[in-house]
Parts: C-alpha cells; structure tokens; sequence
C-alpha cells in the first residue's frame, strides 16, 4: 500500500538532491506564492505609463501624489537618487550620481521644467571655492590722538549797546581737536548790569581767540565739538583792547559813623540833635545865618569854629562814600570795575575809611587802584562819571586808610572803562573728552558662495592684512563667480575675529553675488556667527553610490574611498575614508554605512561623519553587481561570487542552503540587478542569452526561494519601491509597469521525487483546491506519463503498464491548491 500526500508546499532549494528533498520542497516553484502552505498564483504586472526613453536603467518617481503617472525620472545609466534629507525642504531637492559625470542636483522647479521629461533641468553639485581672495583696497587706518592745551575766555555781552567786556580769566583743560568738551556751570553773574543778556565763548586758535558761540546769559552748559578749521575764521573778541581781567572782590570797609558833637567847623553842615540850656546867642554865635533858635533835626551851617555852650549838640551831615578796585597791569593797561563796596556813611574830608582788597592778582598784574564815588539819598545809585582815583598801588597791597575830601580826589576812571561790561568771574566745570587711543585690529577677509537654496560652499583664501581703525571702515574688493551651473546667487563675507581663545573668522554681510566690492563698517560686537564651512568642499567628480544615513548623512564613494557629506549638508563632503580593495557598492542602515568591495565587506559606523569606526568583516564576499546591493532595513543584501549575502542583523550567505556555488553562478550574478518589495528581494539576471527571475522571501512568511518567469519574454531594466504605495514599479519594454499587481499567472510546481520501496504503479490521483481546472502530471521513472486537467476535487484514475520506484507530480494554473494526493488505491485516498 502506497500514499503520497502533500499537504503543505514550499520553494525550492536546488541544492539538494531531487529525491531527498523534504516532502513539501519543490524542485520547479515558478510564479508562485506560497504562503500558508498553499500553492497561489504570483500576480502579473499593469502597464503604469511609456517611458520616455528606451530601456531605462534606473527609474525614479519624484511625484507623491494619487497621480502615479506623473513626473517619473528616467536615467539611461545606473543612477543613484536620493531625496533630500534637509527637513521640510521647502525646494524639494533631489540628488543624483551615476560615476561618469559630476554630481547633480535639482529642485522641484528644475526638474519639473521637463514638460514630460524629467529632470527637465538641474544643476552641479556643491559649491566651489572661489577662485582667489579678496583684496582689501581701502581702510581707516588708527587715528594717534595727542591731547593739547585747549585754552577758553568768556565775555559779556550788551546786545543794545553792542558792548562786549573784556574776557574772563582763562579755561583751560587738556583736549583733542575735533573731540567734545563740556562745559556746566558757566556763570551768570553780570554783576547787575541789566543790559548784559549774552556771553560769548573763545577758543584759542593759533594764537587767536576765535568766538565758539553766543549763549543766553541765563544758559549754564554748552558742549564743544567744533575743530579748529571750522574756527579759523571766526570772530574775535570785540571788547575794549585792554586785556586785563577784572577783579572780583570789592573792598571791604572799617570806619567810624559821625556822632553828636558841640565842637563845630566853619563851613560844615550840621544836623541839630539836642538843645540843653543854649541859648539863641550861643547858636548864633556859630551859626550867624540863623534868626531863632535851630529845631532839632534842622540842618544848619557853621559860620565859626568852636564849642557850643549850654549842652546844645550837632551831628555832621554824613555822605555816603562807595568804594571799587581796578587791576593795572605793567604795561599800564587798566581793568574793567571791580565789584562795588557797601556804602561808608561818612563827613567827607574828616572821617577816615579803613579798606581791605585781598584778592590774588592774574600774572602779569603789578598795581591795583582804588576808586571812589559819593553819593547821597536813601536809594542811591553809583554814576561812572563820578568814580574818582583814591590812590594806586602795589597789586599785592592789601589795605588802605581814605581821609580824603572829594575835592582833592584824583583823576576819574578812564571813559573807555566806564560803560564795559564786568568781565565774567569764576571758573566752570570743564569735562574733555579724550577719547582712548585706539587699538588697531589686524583685519583680514575671505569670501564664499551661496546657491540660491542657502547652500554656502567654502572660503577663498585669506586676503591680505590690515591694521586698522575698529571704529572705521574697509573697502573690499570681493572676486567674481566662476563659470557654471552653480547657481551662485550671493556670497559671503568673513572677516578675521577673535572667539574665545582663538582667532576665527565672523559673518559681515551677504551681498549679491555680482556686487564687486563691499564698504566693511561692522563693528567686531554685531559680528554674525563662524565661519561655518571651512572644511564644506564639493563633492569628487565619478561619485557614485549615493547615499542618505539616517542622521542626514549622504555618502558615495569613488575609487576606494568612500566620500560623506556634513549632516544634512548634501552639498559639503568634507569627510573620506580609504579602504584597500576597490569598492563596487554601498549600502546604509542606521547610523552604519556598509562598503562593498572586490574582497572583504567593511562597515563604518558613527554618528559624527568626521569619526566614523571602520570594521573588517571575516567574510570574504566580495560583491559582483553593484545594481544587486538592497538596503532591507536594518542590513544590506548583495550578489557575491558564492550567493546572495546578507549583512546586518545576520551576517552570511543566505543562499548557501539553497543554491550551489555553481548553480548561482549559472546565474551570472555580475548581471543581477534587484528590489525589495515587502520583504521579498527580487533578483532578475541575464546569462547565455537567458533571462530569469529569483524571488528569495527574507519575511519568513512562506518559501524562501522561488522563481518567476515574467523576466523571460521582455527584459526589464530597472525598478522603484515606492514605499508610499508600497508597490514595486519596474520599467520592462517600453514601459514602467506594476510589480504583482496584475491578473494571476499561471504558476508550476513540481513536486521532489518520491522513492518507493519497491517498483509499483499508482493508481490514483487527487488535487483539492479552491477553485478549478488545474493541470496535473505525473512523472514517473523520469518520464512524463499523465497529463490530466482536473475539474474537480474528485479521485481520478491515473494510468497503468509501468512500474517504477520514483514518482513525482507538477501542478499548473492559477487556482489555489490546498493538497495533492497519490496513492496506490481508492481506499488509501479516502483514508487521508
């Protein structure tokens, strides 16, 4: 008794032996899915869109919209595409390479400006060094500041008279030309000339008091910035020629008042103050003018000199005498008046007046003089006509005794004195400012270029230095932009700085790129951020390869380096790394670039593109077709001499168990180009004139290899996983199709060969599935003996005169089948 019954179907593993492959291996598994140990149809392909070239290499869909046929990139060389890694790239930016030519990029505009063939337009990748440095033209260079003497007088001034007094001591103070100094506290005592409503401020210049400016007298402050060019013609002062400068104090006075008296003079005047026991005789004795007796308080003059009898007394009729100082100096010039004394009330002529002027006297001084001036009534007023010289002495003498009768005062104040404005006393507050000297900085400048997309390549070459003015400006003039696609909108300009410890280079300005020069008056405090991309070159030309890691990283490699970019910097490769076997491929996953080489695979690993920790794997793999590399996640599959490999979580060669050294090689893995598409790698090769399809299932859901046919009639030259759609497009004939999206194809599989114990004939066959016809056959002994188109899930009779030992089946269709079933009799079939 004889059964056969499989109940589960698998893929194939060519590599074992026909007759001692499990039950449910096959040796034939083509355009199958097997899944859940049934036998189902792979599916065929949709036609998505014509291509626009012929056998395309390498395709690519830019568009993400529900619009599938829209803005495919078509390349007829193996061109490797990745999109932008820059977060919401608002250009959408893809980057490409394919070995033979510079690398290239494009944003959304570029590529769309195709008109159904994309990429209509794009450009070269990075930004290149500019081709010599900026020259420094122009500069401020460090002003030396040497403070001197500034030298100031003040003046009143009578604007209804147009009298100027002669000038005020002199302000001095240390200053730079050109520089402020400030005045407060400028005085505004006229000393009660009410017709002084001005002062006027000078400046030495050259020898020559030049006027700053004419100030309300009630004005206490004034800020002088003005330079001595400005002033070299202005007005002089227009006072008296007299140039000595006022006292400031007035005398003081010591005098005794007149008292009553009865000793009287001829010819004085006197004020009758008591009477006693006198009698009208004894009055007029004195006062011969008189016709009664005197009342008190009557003024009376003395006709004789003598003693009034009888208690009778007198008072002398007192004047008021006012006192004021002059400076004379040793060449005879006279000051303006000093300030007034109070009055002395006194008997002209016969009261002595004790004075004090102590006063320190300016340089060049040598006498002072005193002069007076009587005047009477209650609410009197000084008269210039009427000061009369007292005396004149030494400047340093301090006192004075005056006895003198007006009338034998000397000479009066000279006139050209007498209606002069007071010269102004006392000094201000004087502030000048001096600014600090200046510290040169030594300057220097480099520019760089920047794409239109902010993509800023390196510095040029340092200009040359200059020491200059911190406060000043630099003119620079900057170098033009190179030829080529580029598109260089702006450049940048740097100037030399000192950050922290060390010097570096700071942001000035971003400035068209067709503007020549650029005026530098940045201080070094709005200075912008460092120089960023020192280190930020293009990319080599023949980069191929590329890349994105998962921290924006993109790589390619050229020869046997592999090249890095700046993390989401695609346009800056300032990183590289040799291996020492040339490499065909790579591959990323996580923060791990794989390098796929002639030998050995390596791997680098980091974060930081600049320090990347190379390892040499002990697997001596090499990789035959760069087009067969997959990135799967989180490894990298590949076609070696030996097989399909595997790095990543697992390391080795997955097709090891499957297939033969020999039996892939029958495969010409060098031709093999491949896609992953849930889970699935897809292979297609091209040997001897013969074209096929290896599906090897990496998800665990079902057979690990099978094969496909759909490759045979019409050769397909390239393909995209579009993750969004989860579909895998291909570009096969003149057309981009649909991977396993189409009608069911009709598969095959054939089963192991069964060995039996003994030579027989089987009786009986039966296939369930879900649905029907499905052709089965039956080989037996290596030879076709039945062919039969089963309707049903019915038992049928299979044919006799043959006895073998070796029996094996194939089924073909496009219904799914559940088990098939052999046996030597009915009675085993329905015992199953």
């Amino acid at each position: 008794m004889t059964l056969i019954a499989v109940k589960s179907f698998n893929g194939q593993r060519p590599i074992v032996d026909a007759r001692l492959l499990s039950d449910t291996d096959a040796q034939i598994a083509k355009n199958v899915r097997l899944i859940s140990g049934k036998i189902g149809p792979l599916r065929g392909t949709t036609t998505l869109k014509a291509t626009t070239i012929q056998n395309p290499v390498t395709i690519f869909r830019y568009g993400s919209s529900a619009t599938e046929t829209n803005y495919w990139l078509e390349f007829a060389q193996d061109t490797d595409i990745i999109r932008s890694p820059i977060a919401n790239d608002s250009f959408e930016r893809l980057y490409w390479t394919n070995g033979n030519n510079k690398p290239r990029y494009a944003p959304n505009s570029a590529i769309l400006s195709g008109n159904g063939t994309y990429p209509g337009a794009s450009y070269e990748l990075g930004i290149p060094k500019p081709a010599s440095a900026p020259t420094i033209t122009a500069y401020t260079a460090v002003t030396t500041y040497t403070p001197a003497t500034r030298e100031y007088v003040m003046t009143y001034y009578n604007p209804t008279t147009n009298k100027e007094s002669i000038p005020s001591a002199v302000y001095s103070t240390q200053g730079v030309n050109g520089q402020k100094v400030s005045f407060s506290n400028l005085t505004t005592d006229n000393r009660g000339d009410a017709g002084v409503t001005k002062k006027r401020l000078y400046r030495k210049v050259s020898g020559t008091y030049r006027r700053l400016v004419e100030l309300d007298l009630s004005t206490t402050t004034y800020d002088d910035e003005a330079t001595d060019a400005s002033l070299a013609s202005a007005a002089t002062i227009t006072s008296s020629a007299n140039p000595v400068v006022t006292p400031t104090k007035a005398p003081t006075l010591s005098y005794s008042k007149p008292a009553a008296t009865t000793s009287v003079t001829t010819g004085q005047q006197y004020t009758v103050t008591s009477f006693g026991s006198t009698t009208f005789a004894q009055w007029d004795q004195f006062f011969s003018a008189l016709t009664t007796t005197p009342s008190i308080g009557q003024t009376v003059t003395a006709t004789a000199t003598g003693t009034i009898l009888g208690g009778g007394t007198v008072t002398p009729v007192a004047v008021s005498h006012i006192y004021m100082v002059t400076w004379v100096d040793s060449t005879g010039n006279e000051s303006g008046k000093g300030p007034n004394s109070d009055a002395a009330t006194v008997v002209d002529g016969s009261t002595t007046v004790y004075l004090t002027h102590s006063e320190s006297f300016p340089a060049g001084i040598s006498k002072k003089r005193l002069y007076r001036q009587t005047v009477t009534g209650p609410a009197f007023t000084t008269n210039d006509d009427n000061w009369r010289l007292v005396v004149e002495t030494s400047a340093s003498v301090t006192g004075f005794s005056d006895a003198i009768a007006d009338a034998s005062l000397g000479a009066a104040l000279n006139a050209s004195l007498r209606n002069l404005p007071v010269a102004p006393v006392g000094y201000p507050t004087i502030k000048a400012t001096i600014p600090n000297q200046a510290v040169a900085e030594t300057r220097t400048y480099l520019v760089t270029y920047v794409s239109a997309y902010g993509e800023e390549g390196p510095p040029s070459d340092a200009s040359g230095s200059a020491d200059v003015d911190p406060s000043g400006s630099v003119t620079v003039s900057l170098p033009i932009a190179p030829a080529g696609d580029y598109n260089i909108a702006t450049k940048r300009i740097y100037r030399s700085s000192t950050v922290g410890y060390r010097a570096q280079f700071q942001f000035v300005a971003e400035i068209a790129v067709a503007t020549g020069t650029y005026v530098d008056s940045v201080s070094q405090d709005n200075l912008g951020e460092v120089l960023p991309s020192e280190t930020w070159i293009g990319p080599p030309a023949g980069l191929k390869g590329l890349r994105v890691m998962a921290n924006g990283v993109a790589v390619g490699f050229v020869g046997r380096t592999i090249y890095l970019s700046e993390p989401n910097l695609p346009h800056a490769w300032p990183h590289q790394y040799t291996v020492d076997d040339d490499i065909v491929g790579i591959a990323t996953f996580g923060q791990t670039v794989a390098v796929l080489t002639k030998s050995y695979p390596r791997l680098f690993t980091g974060v930081d593109p600049g320090a990347m920790s190379p390892t040499k794997l002990e697997l001596p793999q090499a990789c035959v077709s760069k087009r067969s590399i997959v990135e799967t996640g989180d490894g990298v599959v590949y076609a070696s001499p030996d097989g399909l490999v595997q790095i990543g979580s697992n390391v080795g060669v997955l097709t090891q168990s499957f297939l033969s050294r020999d039996q892939w090689q029958q495969l010409d893995p060098s031709s093999i180009h491949a896609y992953i598409h849930n889970g699935r790698i897809i292979l297609f090769w091209s040997a001897n004139n013969t074209r096929g399809t290896v599906i090897f299932d990496l998800s665990g859901q079902g057979a690990a290899l099978t094969i496909s046919d759909f490759n045979a009639t019409t050769a397909v030259t390239a393909g995209y996983y579009d993750a969004k759609s989860d579909i895998l497009y291909l570009a096969q004939g003149q057309n981009i199709v649909r991977y396993d999206q189409g009608s069911s194809l009709t598969y095959l599989w054939r089963s192991k060969v069964f060995p039996m114990v003994y030579q027989q004939n089987l009786s009986f066959g039966q296939v369930l599935a879900d649905g029907y016809p499905v052709t089965f056959r039956l080989y037996a002994g290596g030879a076709l003996r039945h062919t039969q188109t089963v309707q049903d899930n019915q038992p049928f009779r299979l044919p006799s005169g043959y006895r073998t030992r070796f029996h094996e089946f194939e089924v073909e269709g496009t219904a799914t089948i559940i088990e098939v079933l052999l046996a030597s009799s009915s009675a085993e079939l329905k015992n199953t």
